[in-house]
């Protein structure tokens, strides 16, 4: 927050419509590693009583007469709603949204943390907004506008991969699509239709989108037909390299170039039925003795193998409540889609064609996988893609190849327990926990019923317990 907070006020051109209202310090106890602090000084507009920023939701909040503050806009203006509302917030929010996220900067632009500034001495909305919790403000270091130089300068205490490219990503795909339109314009069109029963539902976030396309195109040259309204709630990521790329004349630069260094990324694939510590130990051993700056966790769509395993839906939901650590991810929107049509390996292949062609890629995998990826010959094979191999105890002294292929062969020195999920599903069915599922994992796997898990089986059909 503090970063990203000094970040901002060193940059001059972005757009004055949007102010951050910075974190400016920040306190960590010692053996609080993840709780703190954050110290907010109130702009001095603010106390001047020469701007009165509001939360967006509180527009169409009633007051103790009924009225809401949006529908004492459109008194004291003479404007239609719909006008009140393209003219004060959407369109003046458009234009500072597109140049700040060009730049490379984008938020959670829900309606709590998003404020629209109203002039104290009127009542009305001045178009300016301020943004709260620079928390939620992320940087997108393949930005054009952001420097190596920049990049050097922010605090990365779980890896700069992590702490900025990672959520860049997702905050550029949820800003509008999830926040500001799913949250706060899907609100106020309810207020636009109270007021105005010949208002047309919709029209208003279509309006929007349509700002969205055409700032884009001024502001950067990107043609229109890159940026119709499936592409902007859908592949907003991808629309925005397109358009930084369009106004620079030059792709988007790698974040290995940025870093001065290949990135170092872990890919692991499995079934994951269920999810256990045994998993967990094996990842966190790679990020320490090859210095990840990342795993993505795919749990696999479909498995020729287990067919019996578990909907994907459940494994997925499992995997994200145990993987929820430092460097660790689950696959995001494109990279499922990805796994879903052609298996892990597509993965693989956007990861090394699109998503971040210079980077140092390991594929981790038991030394069961491996013997299989060996001697079937499948799998794909890239010198870029290192095959990390986790030898269980049993199998401890085992000799392996120094390349798959085309690939080269490392081996973890970490040696893994052999943990056996079928022994867990066969002891969840008996009504027992197995100590290496943590309690998260096994609450969700009751309440799911899942491998007839007998407690929860039982209550399911309403069949008594025995005493």
């Amino acid at each position: 927050s503090v970063g990203i907070s000094d970040y901002v006020s060193q940059q001059s051109h972005l757009h004055s419509s949007f102010s951050l209202i910075p974190d400016a310090y920040g306190i960590v106890p010692s053996d609080m590693s993840r709780k703190g602090q954050l110290v907010r000084p109130i702009p001095s507009e603010v106390i001047a009583n020469q701007s009165l920023p509001i939360p967006l939701f509180s527009i169409y909040s009633k007051d103790e007469s009924g009225q809401t503050l949006f529908e004492k806009w459109v008194h004291q203006t003479g404007l239609s709603p719909a006008e009140v509302a393209k003219q004060f917030i959407t369109e003046p929010f458009a234009r500072a949204w597109t140049q700040w996220a060009v730049s490379g900067l984008s938020h959670e632009a829900h309606a709590q943390n998003v404020l629209l500034e109203v002039n104290p001495k009127t009542g009305t909305p001045t178009g300016r907004f301020f943004l709260r919790d620079a928390g939620g403000l992320f940087l997108n270091p393949k930005a054009h506008a952001v420097t190596p130089d920049a990049i050097s300068s922010l605090p990365a205490p779980n890896g700069f991969f992590w702490d900025y490219q990672k959520w860049a990503d997702t905050a550029e795909s949820n800003s509008l699509n999830i926040y500001f339109v799913g949250g706060f314009l899907f609100n106020l069109e309810k207020e636009l239709n109270r007021l105005d029963r010949s208002y047309k539902s919709g029209a208003l976030e279509k309006s929007f989108y349509d700002q969205i396309k055409q700032e884009l195109f001024e502001k950067t040259g990107l043609p229109l037909e890159h940026s119709h309204e499936a592409a902007l709630k859908y592949h907003m990521p991808l629309v925005l390299s397109q358009a930084r790329e369009s106004k620079n004349g030059s792709p988007a630069p790698s974040l290995s170039r940025q870093l001065g260094r290949p990135l170092r990324l872990g890919f692991y694939s499995g079934t994951f039925d269920p999810p256990h510590q045994g998993h967990l130990d094996i990842l966190e051993a790679a990020i320490s003795e090859k210095e990840l700056d990342m795993v993505i966790i795919a749990p696999n769509f479909r498995s020729p193998y287990k067919p019996e395993a578990s909907s994907y839906q459940d494994r997925k939901k499992m995997s994200e409540i145990l993987f929820n650590r430092p460097k660790m991810t689950l696959v995001w929107d494109d990279f499922e889609h990805a796994s879903k049509t052609y298996g892990s390996d597509g993965i693989l292949k956007m990861m090394l064609q699109h998503y971040e062609p210079e980077a140092q890629i390991f594929r981790i995998v038991g030394d069961d996988s491996f013997d299989w990826f060996r001697e079937s010959g499948e799998g794909l094979t890239d010198p870029r893609v290192t095959y990390l191999v986790s030898q269980r105890d049993s199998t401890k002294g085992s000799v392996f190849p120094i390349s798959i292929r085309e690939s080269p062969v490392e081996v973890l020195e970490f040696r893994g327990h052999g943990l056996s999920s079928s022994l867990m599903k066969e002891q969840l069915k008996a009504g027992k926990k197995h100590p290496a599922l943590s309690d998260s994992i096994h609450d969700y796997i009751e309440s799911r019923g899942l491998y007839r898990c007998e407690k929860n089986f039982r209550r399911l059909l309403k069949i008594p317990t025995p005493r």
